[in-house]
């Protein structure tokens, strides 16, 4: 038996011009992610209305897939790239006016606009490429397009992680809401310009490749002269159940991508690194993203695509499960592991569910599957409103969050078990998952003293360009308290909590130099404020860590070797024990 081509060679480069698209869209969503913790600092914005940056990035597609769709069904595949492209340009050159005015609003409807766009390309590039070869390939010819979508939002994180986020003066502040407005004015102009930039320049190169792709021959072979009437398709379309399963599905996998990519800095902002340093580890997530998106698609050349689907669901619920119930770097490792499994989900199952429609259907039913993506609309600020909360049953807030990604990755496992006639398989998986959630509500009631306890966890050193020590890295205190008064709101102003009075600060260190026969107590200190770890004001007893990020040169003394006595304050003034840390090396440079 003669072996088909995943790409017919005349096919070869009209495939490989619209696979370039797919990183264009990758490059505006990973850009954007971060924008969520950019915005709630630069504005002072709850973590739930920031979020809404993402109800109106993804509630574009939902607006426009449909009427993409439409217009493909009208015209043709290219017509629909090139005013895809058109709206893309106009949303980001948006931007512009919408710095200038300084207005949340007003970048959220730019944003909205330049998803019109996302949402005409995405309905557009995906079936044209399922189109482009034989049937039995395209699933897999889909998963290698979609493989180029995560190099360019490598490219959007590095460019946001790079360009925007390292140099926001208002994530450099250290008590930015506790500024003068004239002083938060001005942060907040230069902010607002350093998001504008990429933004425009993005909007630029937009419309070079628009210019680019009206002078390509792109032949498009749909037969639109014979199609059936519009209401007789969506009509087959609503009775073809492995498709509607497919729609609910992708609505439930791309709310749980972007709640994993949005919110990944916020976890690692609660272990002490900064928005720059947790946009690293987003980074981190998109290359095993890559790498699982390509190994899947050699995979799937032997493996069904569909036991693949299960296989990956089940370990993206272990991840998450990681996230949720360790409260250090092991969570945010399990975090980041996520998006390795999440990587062949998206175009499986588009590919899965399109499988054995008619070319008429095809259209209407990639509108379906992109208009799915307003998941990521829906569920960002459900998250963030949870993170708002601070402590849920005693564990930090952004832990517990990840409970509906979690759910979301039980609703695609249990599309890959129905793909595969294997739905009854849930009889085993569904005690399991009643096992785990009883031990997530069973355990231990937390009863500890209402005097803070601490201990000392660590030092975590950070690294210079020259990967050579430095004196700055991020302190661990383990705390546990029974009435759960830890930390202090932006409100506190006022005695004893106000700028010069004696419990301006909660975190209490002192500072020991090595002068090379002892440690000898110094002048300095090193003491700081910490933000308020639960919400609400009844008492409930907390455990966790704290994450500080400090620099402990002191320009005085040419010292390399110090030792820090540290203590904690709760809001009713009561001080906790005293740790000592091990000694602490670094370089002087």
């Amino acid at each position: 038996m003669e072996k088909k081509p995943l790409v017919p060679k005349k096919l070869l480069l009209p495939f490989i011009v619209v696979t370039s698209l797919f990183a264009l869209w990758g490059f505006a969503n990973d850009i954007t992610n971060p924008l969520v913790a950019a915005f709630g600092t630069i504005l002072e914005l709850p973590a739930r209305r920031a979020a809404l940056i993402q109800f109106a990035f993804y509630g574009g597609y939902a607006t426009m897939a449909f009427p993409a769709a439409l217009y493909v069904r009208k015209h043709n595949y290219k017509q629909g790239i090139l005013l895809g492209l058109a709206l893309y340009a106009v949303g980001a050159l948006l931007f512009f006016p919408a710095a200038q005015y300084g207005l949340f609003s007003f970048f959220l409807i730019a944003l909205y606009i330049l998803t019109f766009g996302l949402a005409f390309l995405e309905t557009t590039a995906n079936p044209f490429i399922l189109s482009m070869g034989d049937a039995d390939n395209a699933t897999r010819r889909l998963n290698l397009s979609q493989s180029f979508n995560p190099i360019g939002s490598l490219l959007g994180m590095l460019v946001a992680s790079q360009v925007i986020l390292s140099a926001l003066q208002s994530d450099k502040v250290a008590d930015y809401a506790t500024l003068d407005a004239t002083t938060k004015a001005s942060i907040r102009t230069n902010d607002l310009l350093v998001i504008r930039n990429p933004y425009v320049i993005l909007g630029l190169v937009v419309i070079v490749l628009f210019v680019v792709m009206a002078c390509i021959k792109i032949e498009d072979h749909t037969d639109r002269t014979h199609q059936a009437p519009l209401g007789q398709t969506f009509r087959r379309l609503l009775h073809n159940r492995p498709y509607c399963f497919g729609v609910i599905a992708q609505v439930f996998y791309v709310g749980a991508q972007i709640m994993v990519w949005t919110f990944i800095i916020h976890y690692a902002e609660r272990l002490g690194y900064t928005k720059t340093q947790g946009q690293y580890f987003n980074m981190i997530a998109m290359g095993l993203f890559v790498v699982g998106r390509f190994t899947s698609t050699l995979l799937m050349k032997t493996v069904n695509p569909r036991k693949m689907l299960v296989i990956f669901s089940l370990g993206a619920m272990a991840c998450s499960l990681g996230a949720i119930f360790f409260q250090n770097n092991m969570g945010l490792y399990c975090l980041i592991g996520i998006s390795a499994f999440m990587s062949l989900m998206f175009p499986t199952i588009y590919g899965i569910a399109l499988e054995g429609l008619s070319g008429e259907e095809v259209t209407l039913g990639a509108a379906g599957l992109v208009e799915a993506i307003v998941g990521g609309a829906l569920m960002p600020p459900l998250q963030g409103a949870i993170i708002d909360l601070g402590t849920v049953a005693g564990m930090p807030a952004v832990n517990v969050s990840f409970a509906l990604p979690f759910l979301c990755f039980t609703v695609v496992l249990c599309y890959g078990l129905y793909t595969l006639g294997q739905l009854k398989k849930l009889k085993t998986v569904a005690p399991l998952l009643a096992v785990v959630l009883a031990l997530s509500s069973c355990q231990e009631k937390l009863d500890f003293p209402i005097e803070p306890q601490i201990t000392y966890e660590g030092f975590q050193y950070l690294m210079d360009a020259d990967s050579t020590l430095t004196g700055e890295g991020i302190l661990s205190i383990g705390y546990t308290d029974g009435d759960g008064d830890l930390g202090l709101d932006d409100a506190d102003t006022t005695y004893p909590f106000g700028l010069g009075d004696p419990f301006y600060y909660n975190l209490l260190i002192d500072y020991f130099r090595w002068d090379g026969s002892q440690f000898v107590a110094d002048t300095i200190h090193f003491n700081a404020r910490f933000k308020r770890l639960t919400a609400g004001e009844d008492p409930q007893s907390i455990l966790g860590t704290i994450n500080y990020r400090m620099m402990l040169r002191n320009p005085l003394h040419p010292d390399d070797t110090v030792q820090l006595q540290i203590r904690i304050v709760d809001r009713a003034q009561h001080i906790s024990n005293t740790v000592t840390t091990e000694p602490i090396h670094f370089n002087r440079q």
